[in-house]
């Protein structure tokens, strides 16, 4: 899965995220613990002073 992520005007999108599938309806979703490490990645980036950033997930 790919997550794009947005804040004032910067974007960081993440490639090949590990996603779970809801057994009810078939919707992809991701985990709290994947949604955490992005976000904290994601704000690495930002502080660091990026405006655009593409990186693959690795756990």
């Amino acid at each position: 899965m790919t997550v794009t992520l947005e804040r004032e005007g910067a974007i960081v999108v993440f490639k090949r995220v590990p996603d779970d599938v809801c057994e009810n309806c078939g919707e992809y979703y991701l985990s709290d613990e994947v949604t955490g490490e992005l976000l904290e990645r994601a704000e690495k980036a930002i502080t660091s002073g990026a405006e655009i950033e593409i990186r693959r997930y690795a756990a």
